[in-house]
């Protein structure tokens, strides 16, 4: 099964973990959890682009933030 890789910037964001990825224009997801970031962003790119989680590999690019 091929899968798409989404790219996403990873950062802390008032007690969130914020995700943003860049190659789509407005795709932002948050998480309380760190153990939770990937699951959400698979689960937004599930919706946005209304394929299944499983299609989507995330690969995370921490950014400095606070």
């Amino acid at each position: 099964m091929e899968t798409t890789q989404l790219t996403a910037k990873l950062f802390p964001s008032d007690g969130w973990w914020s995700t943003e990825v860049v190659a789509v224009r407005g795709f932002f997801a948050q998480a309380k959890r760190l153990d939770q970031v990937e699951a959400t962003v698979k689960d937004a790119a599930a919706l946005y682009f209304d394929l299944p989680e499983t299609d989507f590999d995330v690969v995370f690019e921490v950014e400095p933030g606070g």
